[in-house]
């Protein structure tokens, strides 16, 4: 069992956050997060409700106010909320008149979630995402998390943290090596064997497609979303053309919108917004899809027996990454990528205390000079606004440059 960011988030707030929704994949753990991991350290009772069980939505369609009114627990769980979104009016009415009780919320989609809860619960509770495992998560936290120094410290003082000892461990070494090559999807960090976790990931896809979608959008078409999938994996770290898409699928640019929002509402794909202030210099206004489990990806692209990444596939993975670090902070930084018309690209921007941490990927071992002169003119452009430039890469040696920018080791930056 594996300990998870968002648990100290959810304990340090339990007295002021006392209703939670907690969101995100199927099979990423919040259900084990909830039910298990929670209530034990915190030392309170708690009742479970799964609404995946058509036996217990029947038995809730009536009376189930005198059914749930009468449970004495500290902590009431409902599980997968979005199989019966008329129960939140009366979550509502618990919430308002049981002060006593937390009430904890889990949904695999916000397709059927978030507008219902705009509308009942609006003011009355905190929205946390849970994504699968991060590499900081499958170490057990043996580790600072290195990202929170990029917040924190800056120029002299960067400097002096960033000349951490690096751990060249074979426990790191094995981790990192799964969760590039097979996500982070806590049942895969169960399975002994590459054939495994391969079977998994694969029964995983045909049962997100025959089961959830056809609950999210009934009618759609199996196959073409199926093919649509597939072609849409090759593009995950690039910048989503709706009509080159629609193209290539045999789709209109309006069923290719529909599936994008329904892959994106189900927590399949990212849609990572770009940067842009207003000025007279012109930005890329499309977003860039990110699928949100490397391993997952791999397995739909047909690479998983591969053992390297693509350029694509490992500038995903550091996406997921830090889209999994950011989930779990109680301030969250905002993540963007940054694209001039002009072609000028970072592949990553972090915006938190008013700075901008630009961040490039290299799938590679070495870094040069070379590598650097994307943010060396984006720290020039920005200048005081602008926090440290990272250059991510596969070595296993922290570098610093001049202009406040360092090429840290993926190993290093999230661990």
């Amino acid at each position: 069992m594996f300990k998870r960011r968002l648990e100290i988030s959810i304990i340090k707030f339990y007295n002021s956050e006392t209703n939670l929704l907690i969101t995100g994949p199927r099979q990423a753990g919040k259900t084990t997060l909830l039910s298990k991991l929670i209530p034990q350290d915190l030392g309170k009772k708690f009742y479970y409700i799964t609404f995946d069980n058509p036996d217990t939505r029947l038995e809730l369609a009536t009376d189930a106010f005198r059914k749930l009114e009468g449970i004495n627990t500290e902590i009431l769980i409902f599980d997968e909320i979005q199989k019966m979104p008329e129960i939140l009016d009366l979550i509502k009415l618990f919430i308002d008149t049981n002060n006593r009780r937390h009430h904890y919320l889990t949904g695999s989609a916000q397709v059927l979630l978030l507008k219902k809860i705009q509308e009942s619960l609006a003011g009355r509770i905190g929205i946390w995402n849970l994504y699968p495992l991060s590499l900081y998560e499958t170490l057990n936290f043996k580790t600072s998390q290195f990202l929170d120094l990029l917040l924190k410290k800056r120029e002299n003082t960067l400097k002096k943290n960033f000349t951490v000892s690096i751990d060249k461990s074979e426990h790191i070494t094995k981790n990192l090596d799964i969760i590039q090559r097979w996500g982070g999807f806590p049942a895969v960090w169960n399975l002994k064997s590459d054939e495994e976790r391969y079977r998994w990931l694969l029964n995983y896809k045909k049962t997100y497609l025959d089961k959830d979608i056809r609950e999210l959008s009934n009618g759609t078409d199996i196959l073409r979303l199926t093919r649509f999938i597939n072609i849409l994996a090759d593009r995950s770290g690039n910048i989503l053309s709706l009509s080159d898409i629609a193209r290539d699928t045999g789709v209109s640019v309006t069923t290719s919108k529909n599936y994008i929002r329904l892959l994106e509402l189900s927590y399949q794909i990212y849609l990572l917004k770009p940067y842009f202030e207003n000025s007279s210099k012109r930005f890329i206004k499309s977003p860039k899809v990110f699928f949100l489990d490397s391993g997952l990806l791999r397995v739909i692209s047909g690479t998983a027996q591969q053992d390297k990444l693509s350029g694509s596939e490992y500038e995903t993975w550091v996406f997921t990454e830090l889209l999994k670090w950011i989930s779990a902070k109680a301030i969250p930084p905002e993540i963007f990528y940054y694209r001039t018309s002009g072609g000028f690209e970072i592949d990553f921007l972090l915006r938190y205390n008013g700075l901008l941490f630009p961040i490039e990927v290299k799938n590679r071992g070495e870094i040069h000079s070379a590598d650097i002169s994307r943010l060396k003119r984006f720290k020039a452009e920005y200048r005081e606004k602008c926090g440290p430039g990272i250059v991510v890469y596969t070595g296993r040696q922290v570098i610093s440059f001049n202009n406040d920018i360092y090429a840290v080791p993926d190993r290093v930056l999230f661990t």
